[in-house]
Order: C-alpha cells, then structure tokens, then sequence
C-alpha cells in the first residue's frame, strides 16, 4: 500500500520528473485500447540498483535509536507522553 501511495504522490507532484506520457501503459479513451508504453521495450528508464555494502539492517537500527533517543530528549514536545499507549 505505501508504493502505491508514493507512486501516486510522485506521479502527482513531479510531473515530468517521475513519468513521462508514454512511459507506462494507458487507455485511449477514444478507441478503448491499451497503448503500450516504452517500458516494454527494455530498462532504460529503470534505474541501476547498487548493492548495498555492510549491514543494512544494523544501519536502519542505527538510525532508529538515534531518532528514537532524539524524540525522548532535547527533540521531545511536552504533549507526547499524553498519547503514549
């Protein structure tokens, strides 16, 4: 659900940036048919992905103590504690 909400977020607020007309598939609202978008005809506009080096899952667990001891410390707001459950 949370990438089908970024791809309408960014399809919504980067116009031109994130898809071009006629990169996917669409209907022709005058014939009905699918036309068939440029993605079929190879990966030139998906991007390379780099394998990661070192731990990722220790990495994310670094980040999350450090938002987490920022937000009970010098980062907190006096209301918080009010909805903790």
């Amino acid at each position: 659900m949370a990438c089908c909400h970024l791809h309408n977020y960014l399809s919504t607020r980067n116009n031109g940036y994130y898809l071009q007309r006629g990169d996917v598939d669409y209907e022709n609202k005058d014939t009905g048919r699918v036309e068939e978008g440029s993605w079929r005809q190879g990966t030139q506009h998906v991007a390379e992905l780099q394998r990661t080096r070192g731990n990722s899952a220790a990495e994310a667990k670094k980040i999350r103590d450090d938002f987490c001891e920022y937000f009970n410390s010098s980062g907190s707001v006096p209301w918080q504690n009010n909805y903790l459950t």
